[in-house]
């Protein structure tokens, strides 16, 4: 009996030593989890921060093209105004009236005759 008894406490205490090393690796595992749950938030957090970043990126270069091409719109008229007065400049120097000029290069009157200033 007392055989029995000792076999039944060593198999008793097997199973706690058992339950004990299961609890303890399904904790590590919860911890490790865990870990991860974090890792994987904070690797969100970072990719949510840069695509707003690249979004703020992407804003900026459209404003940055938009204000070129405004750039560009107002170079291209300031270049074509420069060749209106030159052609006035010419024709008044080869002797054609105030009013003709205007006519021909769709200036203001005002503009011609401050060319001969």
């Amino acid at each position: 009996m007392e055989k029995a008894k000792n076999f039944a406490e060593e198999q008793a205490k097997k199973a706690q030593k058992a339950e004990e090393k299961a609890r303890k690796q399904a904790e590590k595992q919860a911890k490790q989890a865990e870990k991860q749950a974090k890792q994987a938030e904070k690797q969100a957090k970072q990719a949510e921060k840069q695509a707003k970043q690249a979004e703020k990126q992407a804003k900026q270069a459209e404003k940055q093209a938009k204000q070129a091409e405004k750039q560009a719109k107002q170079a291209e008229k300031k270049g074509k105004l420069e060749g209106l007065l030159e052609t006035a400049k010419t024709l008044l120097q080869e002797g054609f009236s105030i009013d003709k000029v205007a006519k021909f290069t769709k200036l203001s009157l005002a503009d011609v005759r401050a060319l001969t200033l």
